[in-house]
């Protein structure tokens, strides 16, 4: 097993099998169901501890700290929220896998391969979402905008308005 995050509210491991994952106590699978998994992932928030299966894409989860006690898990092509509370656990499929998760306001930007996501943290539900025409390069927020850029354009999203405007 391979540390690959130490933050300080949870830690990220890499896990070298299905069945070391699987072999864990009190392990909580978030994706049990996935098909081919290639990579193994577990995650300790406090004493929950989380398996993650990844279909090897090359983009290891993301984790957020959205509040004291709610994470926001993405892995692939799946958001979870985690209620380390209740043990609760909402998943969302999203169409292509997702790059990087940004906390705005009350919400949480995705940025996946051709589209972006803007999630409610407090109902969890999809605010907007626009889908782009070709697979994103670079992003990045400045100020109230992200700026994302494709191999045939650039645009910019205000985040506060969810409104394009094309640059």
């Amino acid at each position: 097993m391979k540390l690959l995050l130490d933050a300080p509210h949870f830690k990220l491991f890499e896990v070298d099998s299905e069945s070391e994952l699987k072999n864990q106590e009190n392990i909580l699978l978030l994706n049990p169901k996935i098909d081919y998994p290639k990579k193994f992932y577990k995650i300790e928030i406090g004493n929950t501890i989380l398996g993650v299966l990844n279909e090897g894409h090359g983009i290891i989860p993301k984790i957020k700290e959205i509040t004291e006690k709610i994470y926001l898990i993405s892995s692939d092509f799946s958001i979870y929220f985690i209620d380390i509370n209740r043990q609760k656990i909402i998943e969302k499929k999203m169409d292509s896998i997702i790059y990087e998760m940004y906390i705005y306001k009350q919400k949480v930007v995705l940025i996946a391969e051709i589209d972006v996501y803007c999630l409610n943290v407090m109902n969890f539900g999809i605010e907007w979402h626009v889908p782009v025409s070709d697979i994103i390069t670079n992003f990045k927020i400045c100020e109230e905008k992200l700026i994302i850029t494709t191999e045939t354009e650039e645009f910019v999203v205000e985040l506060s308005r969810c409104v394009n405007i094309t640059v």
